[in-house]
């Protein structure tokens, strides 16, 4: 197990037009810890926000789509018709959210209903995304052990259904 802030991952970039105009890039070199498969544990302000499985994709790829999507920030990121209407119903961000905001980067990684609600919860930061704000999310990284008993997607599993932390579905 290691933790991270994640203001040592990555660099925070910002270009273009608010909201949708924030990159969150991994920094080189990747530490080697991330070169096995692993799960990771996502908090924010030590608030459990994600519990995720990096298996089949790079680890820091899955972390970069789970801070853009968490944070309503990530530039390429898509709203389906569920997360549109919590946009809509969200008073901190029916204002900056229009719809063809909304309605832009189909193809991009989706955001969910759980995180419009935890984004909107924390907008007063997110809104103006910087680097300190970015150091509140903490990695916990725990990379595959070929001991362990159980598959990477067991343990996953498992952890999400007693941990529930608020952006997992």
């Amino acid at each position: 197990m290691k933790t991270y802030s994640a203001s040592e991952l990555f660099d925070l970039q910002i270009n273009g037009d608010f909201p949708l105009n924030c990159q969150f890039v991994p920094k080189t070199p990747i530490p080697s810890a991330f070169d096995a498969s692993g799960i990771y544990l996502l908090f924010f302000n030590q608030e459990k926000v994600y519990i995720g499985l990096a298996d089949e994709q790079p680890a820091l790829e899955r972390i970069q789509k789970q801070l853009s999507t968490i944070t309503l920030r990530g530039e390429t990121i898509f709203f389906n018709a569920d997360s549109q209407l919590a946009v809509r119903k969200a008073p901190m961000l029916n204002t900056v959210f229009k719809r063809q905001i909304l309605d832009k980067n189909a193809n991009g990684p989706k955001t969910s209903v759980n995180r419009v609600k935890f984004a909107a919860s924390k907008w007063e930061l997110f809104s103006r995304m910087n680097d300190e704000i970015l150091s509140r999310f903490l990695i916990i990284w725990f990379p595959e052990n070929e001991c362990q008993k159980e598959t990477l997607l067991e343990i996953r599993n498992r952890w999400v259904r007693d941990l529930m932390p608020i952006c997992n579905g």
